[in-house]
């Protein structure tokens, strides 16, 4: 692992999740951050929800986790592919893994190969208020088992905006440019791969009563 890449990533600013899906009514929409990037040749996701008493009921690999509190992280990281993996992760570090080209065309990662993201669940409390989240790694090795292809680099595109919470902006925004041209030189010479599409959700209220 790049430890220097790596603590950049660390340092660089969260985006604000605007987009909601599949929303209850009324909507519940606490507030979320995500950032993302390629960290010595891996793809990482750090996902943060301010939600102080998140529904975590679930502990296994492959759990129903979406009936959790749950945050939700779809990507296609290979251009001329249609298949897509959806990692759902609850504030236990608990998460279901799919894929394939739809909603009902998924199957369980697991089923595939014993190879798996990387997913370390975390929470905490800032000026902001109470919060948990994820980071969730899927490496090289786990891509390239899951897609049959070769163990190559890739490039990653993020859907964001540049709305950060507002303990983060200050300092952060010195290194941000820095650090994006760090992970840009990395993914600068990354073959065949040019473009990924990433979504990353929040995921139905599950806040428990």
């Amino acid at each position: 692992l790049d430890r220097e890449i790596f603590e950049e990533f660390e340092k660089d600013c969260f985006h604000r999740l605007t987009n909601f899906h599949w929303e209850s009514d009324p909507p519940y929409r606490p507030n979320t951050y995500f950032k993302m990037g390629v960290v010595d040749g891996d793809l990482v996701a750090k996902l943060q929800c301010y939600e102080e008493n998140p529904r975590a009921v679930f502990e296994n690999r492959d759990d129903p986790i979406y009936r959790d509190s749950c945050l939700e992280f779809f990507v296609a990281p290979i251009e001329s592919r249609e298949e897509y993996i959806n990692v759902e992760m609850n504030s236990k570090g608990a998460f279901l893994c799919e894929f394939g080209k739809g909603k009902y065309d998924r199957v369980f990662v697991s089923s595939l190969t014993d190879s798996s993201p990387i997913v370390e669940a975390f929470k905490g409390e800032d000026m902001n208020g109470a919060f948990w989240g994820v980071t969730v790694k899927l490496t090289k090795a786990f891509l390239s088992e899951l897609y049959k292809t070769e163990n190559r680099k890739y490039q990653c595109h993020a859907f964001r905006n540049h709305d950060c919470p507002p303990d983060a902006i200050q300092s952060q925004n010195q290194r941000q440019q820095q650090n994006r041209r760090n992970l840009a030189d990395q993914g600068s010479h990354e073959g065949d791969h040019r473009r990924n599409q990433t979504v990353v959700q929040r995921g139905k209220e599950g806040t428990a009563k």
